[in-house]
């Protein structure tokens, strides 16, 4: 399976030598070294691009070095002058299982430090139904005694109860397969330490009304990864056969036993078999949309993205050097928009909606679009665009867009699911 993941930083570049995340998503640089993208299966990477929202200046330039286990790669990026843009083409990486992998960016002196950075790049892995999906802790993991991430995502940022989650969390599916196992890598903001507790998948099937923890109980897969005195820069994984649908929604839920009251990082990767051959899930992280203006946001979006009024600049992602589709689009609202109002959202592509598309009005919550497909090609840039009618409610708001090589995705019908009471 070759999968081809864009996106967009949700903050600037630092100034000086600083390290963030690829795998999972560009998020804040930083001087030392943060919790970088731990790696599930042995798989290749390849193809990495960058482009800034502004030119590094004359004379001057940005540098991004990619990082395996702390070591610099040959996949090296240099953006200088007038330039916006640059891609390592050179030799495949070759990426073991449980590999470190994180970015390195260095500024030449006087060069901007202002301004996003779309990227992009391409994994391989064995066989052409095996995806795998990166995430970091955006927020760490601590002595609180319950958070929620993400299963599938490309940044789980640990959310409190008392934070609104998991609603903050929740993926929904825009394809059927199995959820096959995660693995993680532990960081302690100080050298010693230790920490125990456990992870859970739990899963709806009927539009978020109940919730079952997938814990080997009542007919269920246990999910379950129990810590035990885990050290920093430790690794763990657990391996099981999760089966899921289209439609169905999940989160990760972690309940700690004790954390010596250190923030420590947690790098989470995801291993899912998909079930169709070329075809892979993109499952958009939990967004706050409000009121009816008319609001933009990245497909490929970590968690901390918000709506924005304009259609450009970190709004958007990027395409590749493959081609790819974006089809089967399904949107799950947390709260429906209310009595005669109505919530449309559009897939935005080169500053023009597409007919791939979702209208939810009154109660509905879930609603799809497996009609249309809206084609990528390299250096187009797509999002999402959401527009309102009447006042429809606050709401969280999980997207998910099934994505393969055309033309292997086809048409079938569109439908809208209300929201069952159990």
């Amino acid at each position: 399976m070759i999968q081809v993941l864009s996106g967009s930083s949700p903050s600037s570049i630092a100034a000086g030598t600083t390290y963030t995340n690829l795998l999972g998503g560009l998020r804040e640089t930083l001087p030392t070294i943060p919790v970088g993208d731990v790696v599930p299966v042995g798989c290749r990477l390849r193809n990495i691009f960058f482009r800034l929202s502004a030119a590094p200046g004359t004379s001057e330039s940005r540098t991004f070095t990619v990082l395996v286990n702390e070591i610099a790669t040959a996949a090296v990026v240099t953006i200088a002058n007038a330039d916006t843009f640059g891609m390592y083409v050179g030799a495949d990486l070759i990426l073991q299982t449980g590999d470190y992998v994180h970015l390195q960016c260095d500024e030449s002196a006087g060069a901007m430090t202002a301004g996003f950075s779309r990227y992009g790049y391409e994994i391989e892995t064995v066989g052409t139904t095996t995806c795998v999906f990166f995430g970091n802790s955006a927020a760490a993991l601590n002595s609180y005694p319950m958070k929620f991430g993400g299963v599938l995502n490309q940044i789980a940022k640990w959310d409190r109860d008392i934070d609104g989650g998991p609603y903050d969390e929740i993926n929904v599916m825009p394809i059927d397969g199995i959820v096959s196992g995660y693995r993680l890598r532990l960081k302690r903001g100080l050298p010693v330490g230790f920490l125990s507790g456990t992870f859970t998948i739990y899963k709806s099937t009927d539009i978020g009304a109940t919730w079952v923890a997938q814990d080997g109980t009542g007919g269920t897969p246990d999910t379950r990864l129990i810590l035990s005195g885990a050290a920093t820069e430790s690794q763990d994984s657990a391996s099981f056969s999760l089966l899921v649908q289209r439609g169905d929604l999940l989160y990760m839920q972690w309940d700690c036993v004790d954390a010596d009251g250190a923030q420590w990082g947690c790098s989470m990767a995801t291993l899912f078999t998909s079930s169709v051959a070329g075809q892979w899930p993109y499952c958009g992280e939990p967004s706050t949309l409000s009121g009816s203006t008319t609001s933009y946001n990245a497909i490929f979006a970590p968690h901390s993205f918000g709506w924005s009024g304009t259609d450009g600049g970190r709004q958007m992602s990027e395409g590749g050097v493959n081609n790819f589709s974006l089809a089967k689009f399904i949107l799950y609202l947390h709260d429906s928009p209310g009595t005669g109002d109505t919530r449309i959202f559009e897939t935005y592509l080169d500053g023009t909606p597409q007919d791939l598309a979702i209208t939810l009005s009154n109660s509905d919550q879930l609603g799809e679009d497996v009609i249309h497909r809206v084609p990528v090609a390299f250096g187009d840039t797509f999002g999402i665009k959401a527009t309102a009618t009447g006042s429809p409610v606050t709401s969280k708001i999980s997207w998910g867009y099934v994505i393969g090589q055309p033309p292997v995705i086809g048409p079938y019908m569109v439908h809208h699911f209300p929201r069952e009471t159990p």
